[in-house]
This record gives structure tokens, sequence and C-alpha cells, in this order.
């Protein structure tokens, strides 16, 4: 059963101890072996709950100025667990599918890959961008219950898809495309136009979706379905 402290536990740190992201480190430890065998699921009540309400920690942190960088670092890993996280054997596990492109969208270059260490993990909707649309949000949400924005911040999550590209696609999406949805766009387009400005794809529909994968075509997360 997930729990809050198997989310947190990564923010609690010693005297002196910087925070260091270590990439394809789970909190529930598996072999090679095993990891190769594992089912994934998408993340449960109990997971999606404590994230989102990290995010609304990370939401209220933002407001003092002298701990906005601590919020906008909540905000941030936020995504990462959304989009990167799974469940496997009922167990949280971080990074889990953060580059498996039987779970998560990809283009055609990603799927011919030999290795996933030539991949990268790419948010459709760059962070900054989520960033200040949740903040947006938030500014109303001083008369919701803690419920309803909790419901909001993942109803907001679950459309900012990953999309796994190749080291050198990760590189055609950079100057306005890097932090941005590049010239006139905004949260509001389609989660994938940022690919088709960048000439990654002609169409969204040129990229990959696992038939048992975790999010759709249209950039939703199967929140609710089942998955090996």
């Amino acid at each position: 059963m997930p729990t809050a402290t198997n989310v947190v536990e990564k923010f609690r740190l010693r005297a002196g101890e910087r925070i260091v992201e270590q990439p394809g480190t789970p909190i529930a430890t598996m072999s090679h072996a095993e990891e190769g065998r594992a089912t994934f699921e998408p993340l449960d009540i109990a997971a999606r709950r404590e994230i989102c309400l990290l995010a609304l920690r990370g939401l209220r942190l933002a407001e003092t100025p002298h701990l906005r960088r601590l919020g906008h670092f909540l905000l941030d890993r936020t995504l990462w667990f959304w989009t990167a996280d799974a469940l496997v054997k009922g167990e949280y596990v971080r990074d889990a599918v953060k580059r498996d492109v039987a779970a998560l969208p990809h283009t055609a270059a990603a799927a011919r890959v030999l290795s996933p260490s030539e991949l990268r993990h790419e948010h459709a909707v760059p962070r900054k961008i989520v960033r200040e649309h949740l903040t947006s949000l938030h500014v109303r949400w001083s008369d919701v219950d803690e419920d309803t924005a909790l419901a909001e911040i993942a109803e907001v999550l679950d459309r900012c898809p990953p999309v796994l590209v190749t080291i050198e696609e990760d590189r055609q999406l950079g100057g306005q495309l890097r932090a941005g949805m590049g010239k006139g766009g905004s949260f509001e387009d389609t989660p994938f136009a940022r690919y088709v400005r960048a000439g990654l794809v002609a169409s969204a529909g040129e990229l990959r979706f696992p038939p048992n994968g975790l999010w759709t075509p249209e950039g939703r997360y199967r929140s609710s379905a089942k998955h090996q």
C-alpha cells in the first residue's frame, strides 16, 4: 500500500546534505531480473492524492517570498512523479516507467534505440508552463475545500503527458520550445503541439501510444485502467 512516506522520503535531508536526483532509483528496490519481469500499473488513488498534496504544499510555499524556490521545486518534482512513477507489484516505485516505451508515448525514432540511456523523458507541456498554470488556478482556491483543490491539481496533471524522444530529438526542442509551448502557444494548446512545432512529427498522430500504456493519444492519463 503506497504511503505518504514513500513519496516524501526523498525530501528529508540530513544537515548539510544536498538534494541530488538519482534517475532510475526506485523506492521499492528490485533486482534487474525482477525489474524485467515486473508489471506496471497506473498510480492509484492513494499515490495520486499524496502527489497532489505535495503540489498543493508547493503552491502554498511559493506564496512566501523566501520560500518561493522551495515551492517551485516541489511543483516541478510533482510532474516527474506523475509521469515517471508507477505501481509495480502493488508498490509505489520511483522512475518505474521513466524510459519505458511499453508504458509511455514515444517517437518512432525512440522506438528504435538500443538502450534506454539513449532516450530522454520529455514533458509535453514544460514544467514551467504547468507550474504557472497551477499558480494561476491557486489564486481562486482560497474559498474551496482541500479535496476540491486536489481534484483540480489532478485534472491538470492528467493533461500533461510525457513523451520519450531520442537525444538528438531532445536537442531540437530548444529555444522557446525548451521551457514553453512555442510562439503563440499556451497551456490550452493540445499537449503535443510542441513536437509538431519542433518538426519532430508532422502531426500528433505520428507519435506512438502503447495500447496498454499509461497515456492516451488524447494526452490523458489512464488512471483507472490495469496495465501489464
